[in-house]
């Protein structure tokens, strides 16, 4: 008994673990390809619901082949069908299936105890089926071409042929009060050959195919809970975005541009003033924000990178630098491109240039690049200066002693 049970801990695919048929295009952390072709042919991902172990090797009593040998495993897996509207669940051999993600097996063990000490404690919570954010993530790509016109227009969308809805827990219940005959143990040896989920969950839903509410019991080792929000920070982040604030936290600078519903999170999509890109962030990991009428406190002049105008620019740094301030810079690359870049943690170098002249080059880290750069201040063309400082023992000073490159 002790050996099945090695091998259920040892295994891949223990119940909660989500996983695929391996000629998917998802693999372990691996999910930015984009689809192309028949989006509907791909397998969904799923979740592996029960696990049984062959006790014995066996064979075909005609051929002599093996047909399986002992110790390998055979995986129930449940998945769910937007076209159906419900949950389905399959046995395939654990030979044909990749891991996608693992669970959390300290996570689980936690909420295995909590449910033996209070069986209700998720009664009427709001759950999602944990391939969904997973799910959401898939895309696919559409190509239109005009006639006559030889030119081609590519569309990346989500494919959500496989995205649960949120469901509402009814009841909690353990497996083993379920009326289930199917053996746990082998009765030829006493090993433990079947391995499920402790707790079951009993999930309500809409179901938009039949227009009323369907039900499920599904293990808890496949659900996740949805955390409620604040409808008083909600309320002040959508105040933000209709009176065009900016918003502080700690090591960033947002405005804020519209709030996302998805998979039962609310989604705050807003441009960032630090890695100077459009960012989508969870509403519940931003923090504390404080509202602004302006991003930066101070500013360098528009000036030509060629008059040889650094007084200013020089200033503005030396100022950054004394206050611990980001620095927001536009930079010519040279050639007509322009980038825009947030430094902290930068210093002010001369040093000789490819010429052995003496050159001033601004050296900090890159929010964009997240690492090191060095700048030629007089390619920089303005700056400003954020309202955000940094310290020493901010994440960024363990990227101090990283080799410098140019920008």
């Amino acid at each position: 008994m002790q050996d099945a049970l090695s091998n259920n801990l040892n295994s891949e695919f223990v119940h909660g673990t989500i996983v695929a048929i391996k000629p998917h295009h998802f693999d372990n952390d691996i999910f930015s390809v984009v689809l192309a072709g028949n989006p509907l042919s791909v397998s969904p991902l799923m979740i592996v619901i029960e696990q049984l172990f062959d006790s014995r090797t066996s064979y075909n009593e005609r051929t002599g082949e093996e047909i399986s040998k002992s110790g390998n495993s055979q995986c129930k897996c449940m998945w769910f069908s937007t076209k159906k509207q419900d949950f389905i669940d399959a046995w395939f051999p654990s030979k044909f299936l990749k891991v996608i993600k693992k669970i959390d097996l300290s996570r689980d063990r936690i909420m295995q105890a909590d449910r033996n000490s209070n069986l209700n404690i998720h009664t009427g919570k709001s759950v999602l089926f944990r391939t969904c954010n997973l799910e959401t993530r898939k895309r696919k790509s559409s190509i239109s071409i005009k006639s006559n016109d030889l030119n081609e227009s590519s569309t990346i969308v989500p494919l959500l042929n496989f995205v649960s809805p949120i469901m509402q827990v009814v009841q909690v219940m353990e497996y083993k009060n379920l009326d289930s005959k199917e053996a746990i143990f082998d009765a030829k040896t006493g090993n433990r050959k079947r391995y499920v989920s402790e707790w079951i969950a009993k999930c309500r839903w809409y179901n938009s195919e039949s227009e009323k509410t369907s039900e499920k019991l599904i293990p808890l080792d496949c659900l996740e809970e949805i955390l409620p929000v604040d409808t008083e920070y909600l309320a002040f982040l959508q105040r933000a975005i209709t009176s065009q604030k900016y918003l502080i936290a700690e090591k960033t600078i947002i405005k804020p541009h519209k709030l996302i519903f998805l998979n039962g999170a609310y989604i705050l999509r807003a441009y960032s003033y630090v890695s100077n890109k459009i960012i989508n962030k969870d509403v519940k990991k931003l923090g504390n924000l404080t509202e602004s009428d302006t991003y930066f406190t101070d500013k360098a002049r528009m000036f030509d990178p060629e008059t040889g105008e650094i007084l200013t620019k020089i200033d503005g740094i030396k100022k950054a630098i004394d206050g611990r301030f980001y620095l927001r810079i536009k930079y010519s690359k040279g050639k007509g491109q322009d980038t825009t870049r947030t430094l902290s943690k930068f210093k002010l170098v001369n040093m000789n240039n490819a010429k052995g002249e003496l050159t001033n080059y601004l050296i900090g880290y890159d929010h964009l690049r997240k690492a090191n750069r060095t700048f030629l201040v007089k390619r920089i063309q303005n700056l400003k200066i954020l309202k955000l400082q940094f310290a020493p023992t901010s994440t960024e000073s363990s990227k101090e002693d990283e080799k410098i490159v140019t920008s």
